[in-house]
């Protein structure tokens, strides 16, 4: 018996990363690698869905941690508030963290 925490992605985060898909498949003409980061995504996500609170915190805003996964050069942002793990972001990996989120 597993329990994972449930997921919820905010709004954000789907617009950030349909950006992302956009731009490589539009602008890079490659479709294989905008499915291959969506795949990549939720695999990442999956794994953490079980205990996502046992890595590094990045920083608190708003009451809440955020923690911090790598997916090829981008990072996605999360909280955990409950049992509900929020995802809220997907950023470039050179941008700079502190404004964006």
């Amino acid at each position: 018996m597993t329990n994972n925490f449930k997921i919820k992605y905010s709004s954000e985060f789907f617009e950030e990363l349909d950006s992302i898909t956009f731009y490589i498949k539009n602008e890079l003409k490659n479709n294989i690698a905008a499915n291959k980061l969506v795949k990549n995504v939720e695999i990442q996500i999956e794994k953490r869905q079980k205990n996502p609170k046992s890595y590094e915190q990045y920083k608190t805003i708003g009451g809440y941690f955020y923690y911090k996964i790598y997916v090829d050069n981008y990072v996605i942002f999360y909280t955990v508030i409950d049992d509900i793990m929020e995802i809220r972001n997907i950023k470039y990996h050179k941008r700079d963290f502190e404004t964006l989120i």
